[in-house]
């Protein structure tokens, strides 16, 4: 299968070598659609074209065999693009253990992290390596989970939220929408719309634009 990725940026270069690890299972990066950057992007010894801007991307998968990923971490630039665009228009990939159910629209969890049961996971969840997440979690729409997170049990993220690296979520916890939260963090008590929170334990630090 044709991949084309959504941003080109560091997050867009990672996810691009994952998945070029997997070129003897029939996947293959074929290039980057990024509305800001123009030249050709080496990874490796590789080089990968621009295929285009980010709207570009609609026309490259009604004409050829070409499904997409969003790579870009921004959770408000991820909602802004990702609403107009059609969720057939995407693939998913998911490469780590444990017991989940996920939407067939742009999930993508990279390899080394842990599912025990019952996670559900929304259409455009990112999850990076090394997190964990133990049973009865959802995850919504466009959300990005950094590295080394651990999400304990019965937790609901909103949509489009933001998980900071190393980051845990205490049990029977509720996160909204929009809602970033800031490395190492450690959440003990729900979390409205619209905050950045950090700290151990999180608080408020300011209001989070959705624009």
């Amino acid at each position: 299968m044709n991949i084309g990725l959504l941003g080109a940026g560091n997050l867009a270069k990672e996810v691009c070598t994952f998945l070029e690890n997997l070129s003897l299972y029939g996947i293959h990066v074929k290039g980057f659609f990024d509305d800001n950057i123009l030249e050709d992007i080496k990874i490796g010894n590789n080089f990968y074209p621009i295929l285009g801007k980010i709207k570009d991307s609609i026309g490259f998968c009604k004409n050829e065999e070409l499904k997409l990923i969003c790579s870009i971490g921004d959770t408000i630039i991820r909602r802004k693009i990702l609403k107009d665009i059609d969720y057939s228009y995407f693939t998913s990939y998911v490469f780590s253990s444990g017991s989940l159910n996920y939407s067939p629209s742009g999930v993508f969890v990279m390899s080394g992290s842990n599912f025990t049961y019952n996670i559900l996971l929304d259409r455009h969840v990112l999850i990076y390596s090394g997190c964990t997440l133990t049973h009865n979690n959802r995850i919504e729409e466009g959300t990005v989970i950094c590295p080394g997170v651990t999400i304990c049990g019965e937790v609901i993220i909103g949509e489009y939220s933001f998980i900071g690296a190393g980051s845990v979520i205490l049990p029977n916890i509720k996160i909204g929408n929009n809602v970033l939260i800031g490395a190492g963090s450690v959440v003990t008590k729900n979390i409205p719309d619209n905050q950045i929170v950090m700290g151990n334990p999180a608080k408020f630090y300011k209001w989070r634009s959705e624009n």
